[in-house]
C-alpha cells in the first residue's frame, strides 16, 4: 500500500485568511496612528498625485501671502512719505498766500523766500531718502512714462502674485521731487484744465489791465516746477500759488493711487487666505483619515486577526492528531 502526505486545506485556508486580516489590520492601525490614509502612491496612486499637487500649490500660496504683505509694507512707506510731501506743499501754499499780500515789505519777502528754500529742500530730501530695502521709492525710479505712441513704459515695481509664472501686479510710483511737481494750467490742446481759470479771465473782461496780469500769471505757472517758484514779490507769489495748487493735485492724486494699490493687494491677500483654506480642506479630504471609519476598521480587523489565529491554532492541532 502506497504512503501519501495529505494537504491540510483547513490550515492553509486559515493561514491565508490570517495574512489577509493582518494586512488590513496594519492598514487601519497606521491610519489611526498617523491620521493619514494615504502615505505613498501605493496606498492610492491618483489620490496621492492630486494631494501632492495641492501641497505644492499650498506652499506657493504661503509665499504668495508673504509677497503681498511685503508689497503692502513697501506701499505703506511710500504713502507716509507722500503724505509728508503733501504737508510740505500745503505749508508752501500758505507761505505763498502770505507773500502775495500787498502788506509785505521787501524784507518780509526776503524772510519768506528763505523759508521757501528750506521747505523745497526738505521735499527733495524726502523724495531722495524714502527707501524700502535699499530702493528709493518716490524719486521717479518707478514712475510711469508714456512713449510718443502713447505706450506705457517705465520700470514698475513688480509684486509676484500667484503660484505660476507671469502672475504679477505692477506698481507705478511717481516722483515727488520738486523738479517734477509742477503747475498744470493748460492741457495738451491748450485748453484750461481748471474751468475756473477761464471764468476768472472772463470776469476781468472790463478790466484789461487785470486780465492781462492774470493771463501772465497763468502763462508763467503752466509747466513751472515747485523748485523754480519764487516768493520775492507779489506777482511771483501769485504764480507760485497756482504752481503749488498743481503740485498738490499731483501729490494727492499719487496718494490716492497708492491707497488703491494697497486696497488691491489687501483684497488679493484675503482671496489667497480663502483659496488656501479651501485647498487645505480638499487636500485633507483626500489624504487624511476618517478617524471614525479607521477606528471601526481597526477594531474589526483586530477581532478578525484574533479569530484567524484561533482557527489556525485549531487547524494545526487537528493536523497533528493521528488519522
Amino acid at each position: 500500500m502506497a504512503m501519501t502526505i495529505r494537504n491540510d486545506e483547513s490550515m492553509i485556508k486559515s493561514y491565508s485568511m490570517l495574512k489577509k486580516n493582518m494586512t488590513n489590520f496594519d492598514k487601519f492601525f497606521n491610519q489611526v496612528v498617523t491620521g493619514a490614509k494615504i502615505k505613498s502612491a501605493a496606498d492610492d496612486a491618483s489620490g496621492y498625485s492630486i494631494s501632492e499637487k495641492m501641497r505644492v500649490q499650498l506652499h506657493g500660496l504661503n509665499h504668495d501671502k508673504i509677497n503681498l504683505q511685503d508689497g503692502n509694507a513697501l506701499l505703506a512707506v511710500a504713502a507716509d512719505a507722500i503724505n509728508n510731501v503733501v504737508e510740505e506743499l500745503r505749508s508752501l501754499k500758505k507761505l505763498a498766500i502770505t507773500a502775495a499780500n500787498d502788506t509785505n515789505t521787501e524784507r518780509d519777502h526776503m524772510s519768506i523766500q528763505k523759508e521757501l528754500q528750506e521747505r523745497i529742500g526738505n521735499i527733495d530730501v524726502i523724495a531722495k531718502n524714502t527707501e524700502y530695502n535699499g530702493m528709493a521709492l518716490i524719486d521717479g525710479s518707478f514712475s510711469r512714462k508714456l512713449s510718443d505712441t502713447g505706450e506705457v513704459t517705465g520700470k514698475p515695481l513688480t509684486v509676484h502674485h500667484g503660484t505660476e509664472s507671469g502672475q504679477h501686479i505692477w506698481l507705478f510710483i511717481e516722483s515727488m521731487k520738486t523738479e517734477t511737481l509742477k503747475g498744470k494750467i493748460l492741457d495738451e490742446h491748450g485748453a484750461f484744465i481748471n474751468k475756473q481759470d477761464l471764468a476768472d479771465l472772463q470776469a476781468y473782461a472790463d478790466n484789461k489791465e487785470k486780465q492781462t496780469e492774470l493771463e501772465k500769471i497763468l502763462e508763467e505757472a503752466d509747466g513751472m516746477t515747485v523748485g523754480d517758484i519764487s516768493l520775492s514779490n507779489n506777482i511771483k507769489s501769485r504764480v507760485a500759488i497756482r504752481v503749488l495748487e498743481g503740485a498738490l493735485e499731483t501729490a494727492l492724486g499719487e496718494a490716492t493711487t497708492i491707497g488703491a494699490y494697497q486696497q488691491r493687494l489687501q483684497h488679493n491677500y484675503n482671496n489667497v487666505l480663502t483659496t488656501e483654506e479651501n485647498i487645505q480642506a480638499a487636500e485633507s479630504n483626500i489624504r487624511d483619515s476618517d478617524m471614525a471609519d479607521s477606528m471601526l476598521g481597526f477594531a474589526k480587523n483586530k477581532f478578525l486577526v484574533q479569530a484567524s489565529q484561533s482557527v489556525l491554532a485549531q487547524a494545526n492541532q487537528n493536523a497533528s492528531e493521528p488519522v
